[in-house]
C-alpha cells in the first residue's frame, strides 16, 4: 500500500481545516496556497472531502471551506478510505479483485496471512485522528 499524493493533500488539507479557530473558514485559495497543492487539484479534493462529509462549504463571496465534525471524529482510515478507498496491502483486497490461482481467495494462505497485517494497519490508521496531529 501507497499513499498517494492526492491522499497526502487531502491530510494537509483536513489537518489545515482542523487548526482553524471555531466558525472559522479557508477559501480554496487560501487552502491552495498554504498547504502548496494546485488549486485545481485543491478544488478536487475539497469536493470529495465534501461528499465523504468531512468537509462542508460556504457559498458567496465570503465563502469557503470548514470540517463538518470534530478533528477528533476524523481518522486518518477515514481520509484514506474517502480518497483511495479501502487500505489494502495487496491487489487481492481490491474490491472485485479475481485471483486467477484460487476460486476464493480466503483458500489462499498468502491472502489469509497478509489479511490480518491489512487489518492492523487498518486499525492503528483508525486510531490517529486529526486533533491528535495538531495538539
Amino acid at each position: 500500500m501507497k499513499i498517494t499524493r492526492e491522499c497526502d493533500y487531502a491530510f494537509r488539507i483536513i489537518l489545515m481545516l482542523s487548526g482553524l479557530d471555531d466558525g472559522s473558514i479557508a477559501d480554496a485559495h487560501t487552502i491552495s496556497e498554504s498547504q502548496s497543492i494546485p488549486r485545481q487539484f485543491t478544488l478536487k479534493i475539497l469536493r470529495k472531502l465534501l461528499d465523504a462529509g468531512y468537509v462542508k462549504s460556504f457559498k458567496g463571496a465570503r465563502g469557503g471551506y470548514a470540517l463538518n465534525m470534530a478533528a477528533e471524529d476524523i481518522s486518518l482510515n477515514d481520509i484514506i478510505t474517502a480518497i483511495d478507498g479501502k487500505v489494502g496491502i495487496n491487489e487481492c483486497f481490491s474490491c472485485g479483485y479475481k485471483c486467477n490461482r484460487v476460486e476464493n481467495t480466503d483458500d489462499c494462505p498468502v491472502h489469509t496471512r497478509l489479511s490480518s497485517v491489512n487489518q492492523l494497519i487498518t486499525d492503528e490508521l483508525k486510531k490517529i485522528s486529526f486533533a491528535s496531529l495538531i495538539n
